[in-house]
């Protein structure tokens, strides 16, 4: 599995529109895997950063069985953070970062593995938020719920209504959640034995207090959004 990061800087437009938004996302999920994929559950929210009033867009996740899709814009500073977690070969990764770039029009795109990201000068200005993932031995789903619903009461985060599963069945030990948060979303995919907890939040939290819960130290740790101007911020 790769966990491919888009930052785009300068959107000229489909930033607020959530019917656009949430049609776009569909037809993107439908190029990449096609129409036999089973049991795929998607929602497009209005969000609002209560910290920085200017941090304000529209967040439209999908989630399927190995992957997800999370795309979260703001409006005020014409920025699009977009995570596509999953198997691509490359004419499908080609095909994504073309669609996103068609639709969002950004005068700047930076794009790579999360594990590229994390080499980039750490600065706190026209910074967006941390992205964190962790891995560890597999766990249930109801301890994965508990978990996540651990990690927003520790950094108070704001849940978004109740978080998407999917169970792969019969293999019950199989399944992938998504937690829409005002500040982003927390990611648990299970399978083949492992968990991958992945926490994006534009609200700064502590790595170390999650590391804590989670039970291991982050396998990859970035800050995204340094491309955006200070100024905006």
């Amino acid at each position: 599995m790769e966990h491919y990061c888009y930052d785009f800087y300068g959107a000229s437009g489909n930033l607020t529109n959530t019917m656009i938004l949430e049609e776009f996302t569909g037809r993107l999920v439908w190029r990449l895997r096609g129409s036999s994929e089973a049991g795929q559950l998607s929602s497009v929210i209005d969000c609002m950063d209560a910290v920085n009033p200017k941090m304000v867009g529209v967040s439209s996740v999908v989630l399927g069985r190995n992957m997800h899709l999370t795309i979260h814009t703001l409006s005020e500073v014409k920025a699009v953070f977009v995570d596509y977690f999953g198997d691509l070969c490359p004419s499908e990764r080609a095909l994504l970062t073309r669609m996103l770039e068609e639709f969002f029009a950004p005068s700047v795109t930076h794009f790579g593995t999360i594990e590229m990201f994390k080499a980039r000068v750490v600065s706190p200005l026209g910074a967006f938020g941390q992205h964190v993932c962790y891995g560890r031995a597999a766990m249930d789903l109801p301890t994965a719920r508990g978990l996540v619903n651990d990690i927003v009461t520790q950094v108070k985060m704001m849940p978004l209504g109740a978080s998407l599963e999917l169970v792969n069945y019969p293999h019950f030990d199989e399944y992938d959640l998504l937690q829409p948060i005002a500040e982003s979303h927390i990611a648990v995919h299970t399978h083949a034995g492992k968990s991958l907890i992945d926490v994006f939040s534009c609200k700064p939290f502590s790595a170390e207090a999650v590391s804590e819960l989670v039970g291991c130290t982050p396998v990859a740790e970035t800050i995204r959004g340094l491309g955006i101007p200070p100024m905006l911020l």
